[in-house]
C-alpha cells in the first residue's frame, strides 16, 4: 500500500482490517497516510482494524503498534473525521484471543500536513471523552473533543 499507484480521489471507501499495525516505522507510518489522503475522495469513509492498546506486541512473528481509539484519531489527524469506534475481541485459529480497535473515519479531502501527534492524556470531562494532545513540530497544545 506503500507506493500501489491508484488515481487519485478513486475510491469512496478504504477497508484496512490488520494491515496498519504492522507498520511500525513513523516514516512508513506517513507514506501510508499520504497514500490514504490521495486515494480517497473527499466525502469517502476510511475504516482501520488496528490491534487495540492492550493487544499482543507480535503478530505472525512481527513486531507491531498498538492503538486506542483516541491514538488512531491522533495519528490520523486533520481532516479526519471519527464516526464510530468498536472493540473486538477476535480468536485466532489456534485459540489466542486478541484485543483490536476499529475506527471509521470520514476524509474531509482537507487535512494539510501530516504532523506525528503525541496524546498526552485522554480522559472523560463532563460527561464527553477528551484528549489533548501536542505535535513534533509545534508546541502548543490541542485538546479534542472524541465524543
Amino acid at each position: 500500500m506503500l507506493t500501489v499507484e491508484l488515481p487519485a480521489g478513486s475510491v469512496g471507501c478504504w477497508h484496512d482490517r490488520a494491515v496498519f499495525h504492522f507498520l511500525t516505522d513513523p516514516a512508513d507510518q506517513d507514506r501510508y497516510l499520504a497514500q490514504v489522503r490521495r486515494i480517497v475522495r473527499p466525502g469517502g469513509v476510511v475504516l482501520i482494524a488496528t490491534f487495540a492498546a492492550d493487544g499482543p506486541t507480535r503478530c505472525s512473528g512481527l513486531p507491531v503498534a498498538r492503538y486506542s481509539p483516541a491514538e488512531l484519531q491522533a495519528v490520523f489527524g486533520p481532516g479526519f473525521e471519527l464516526l464510530d469506534t468498536r472493540r473486538e475481541m477476535h480468536t485466532t485459529p489456534t485459540g489466542a484471543t486478541q484485543a483490536f480497535t476499529y475506527a471509521l473515519f470520514r476524509w474531509s479531502g482537507r487535512g494539510g500536513a501530516v504532523h506525528r501527534m503525541v496524546v498526552i492524556w485522554v480522559g472523560e470531562v463532563g460527561g464527553g471523552l477528551f484528549t489533548a494532545a501536542i505535535t513534533e513540530s509545534s508546541p502548543r497544545q490541542s485538546v479534542a473533543r472524541i465524543r
